[in-house]
């Protein structure tokens, strides 16, 4: 028996390489909802596409650009999911941090 969809997701999960490319995305505090946003991605994709891809040696990259993306898209899932109330948390925390300077002065 070959290996199978869940075998490759799995070697991916755990590849140094991925590990390192997440480890370099800030706020450190998303970069786990990251991992778990790229690998539905994977687990959503249909198979003989996702086989394909990796016996083409394609599959790190499109996981390593599908993160990218996700980070740098303002209108995505995971920007709507997560980045947007990070900022907003934010900007929120900036203006009461300014305020409190104002009422020293």
């Amino acid at each position: 028996m070959g290996i199978t969809k869940n075998d490759i997701i799995k070697q991916l999960y755990i590849d140094k390489d991925i590990a390192q490319a997440i480890g370099k995305m800030q706020p450190v505090d998303l970069q786990d909802d990251l991992r778990q946003e790229m690998f539905m991605v994977l687990c959503e994709m249909d198979e003989a596409r996702l086989m394909q891809m990796h016996e083409s040696g394609f599959l790190k990259f499109y996981l390593v650009r599908t993160m990218l993306s996700m980070i740098k898209s303002d209108r995505g899932t995971f920007f709507n999911k997560f980045r947007k109330q990070v900022e907003e948390w934010g900007i929120q925390y900036d203006t009461k941090k300014a305020n409190r300077y104002r009422d020293w002065e």
